[in-house]
């Protein structure tokens, strides 16, 4: 299976933190699987779950070093597109602790293929870039309370990430 290496990619780690990779190595990555056709009202909306809620989000907090992965199939065809992928980096850059890659996957037939294109893209990564927990959104998952999504890996952590997951 063919994918495209990270095509947009947010320019900075949101609000001001240092270096994604930097070890230890990356707790969380969130991994959404697209058709970008028909996700482009819907993706940049559930990416928005994760600003503060000061700037129009539902502040559902992330660890340090957390990296949104979108994996997304076919190649833009129109402007649409494009700027969906560019308004999610966008909005990524945005969330606090988080940065944003995007793989196009042209072969992908359905969305197991692009979900194994993510998985050989992260397994090909150094060390310390591999996250200990992998998330599976789909483009139009509402993050809700406690026992949502969110919550259910801060309890899988045991623990560990209680300040980060408040409201998630």
């Amino acid at each position: 299976l063919e994918f495209r290496r990270v095509l947009f990619r947010s320019e900075e780690v949101g609000q001001g933190t240092s270096d994604c990779f930097a070890s230890p190595k990356v707790p969380l990555c969130v991994l959404f699987a697209a058709r970008i056709c028909n996700e482009t009202e819907t993706l940049p909306h559930t990416l928005s779950q994760f600003l503060p809620i000061g700037e129009g989000g539902r502040g559902v907090r992330l660890p340090p070093r957390t990296v949104i992965l979108l994996t997304y199939n076919p190649r833009p065809t129109n402007d649409k597109e494009l700027a969906c992928l560019q308004n999610c980096a966008r909005i990524i850059s945005r969330v606090p602790h988080a940065t944003f890659e995007a793989i196009c996957v042209p072969n992908g037939k359905c969305k197991t293929d692009v979900i194994s294109a993510a998985l050989a893209y992260i397994a090909g990564k150094r060390e310390v870039e591999i996250p200990e927990t992998l998330c599976f959104m789909d483009a139009d998952t509402r993050v809700e309370g406690r026992n949502g999504y969110i919550g259910g890996v801060q309890r899988l952590k045991q623990g560990q990430w209680p300040q980060y997951c408040e409201g998630a």
